[in-house]
């Protein structure tokens, strides 16, 4: 009987300091995202993004591209999708981005940078890296071989 309520106190103990560590992520994480609170959900990924890179976002009149890398002068687009709804009955959700080559298909960028929320069925990825958004980056000659393909 001792044992196991020694077992049971360690345990008790474990869980206190993961609750304490996870309450610290969730206000490291809602530091972060309150001044972001105003803003539509494509300027936050697009601030994000140039956060990540070090970049410096072009004003919303320009036409051509999203944010400039200072460093090495590449032009990006960045696009958002919120996670969509399990799709079919299966476990999988999807993201879905429009407009990407912009209204008259005339965008010009070096690269396109996919932003979607976090898919919860993978906490791992979160807590491991403290991840606010997924990025995916489409290199262009990618990006028309997978519009070639969804059309053909």
């Amino acid at each position: 009987m001792k044992g196991k309520l020694a077992e049971a106190r360690l345990e008790i103990r474990r869980l206190k300091r993961k609750l304490a560590e996870c309450e610290f992520r969730n206000s490291s994480l809602t530091g972060k995202l309150e001044p972001l609170r105003d803003e539509s959900s494509g300027h936050i990924a697009v601030r994000y993004v140039a956060q990540l890179v070090d970049g410096e976002i072009m004003p919303q009149t320009h036409p051509g591209y999203d944010i400039v890398v200072k460093s090495s002068g590449k032009r990006l687009e960045v696009k958002y999708s919120p996670l969509g709804p399990h799709v079919g009955g299966r476990r999988t959700r999807q993201w879905a981005w429009n407009n990407i080559l912009g209204p008259k298909k005339a965008k010009v960028y070096d690269h396109l940078i996919l932003v979607g929320d976090l898919d919860d069925r993978w906490p791992i990825l979160i807590a491991a890296i403290i991840l606010l958004l997924l990025c995916f980056l489409i290199y262009p000659e990618e990006m028309l071989k997978s519009i070639y393909m969804l059309v053909a």
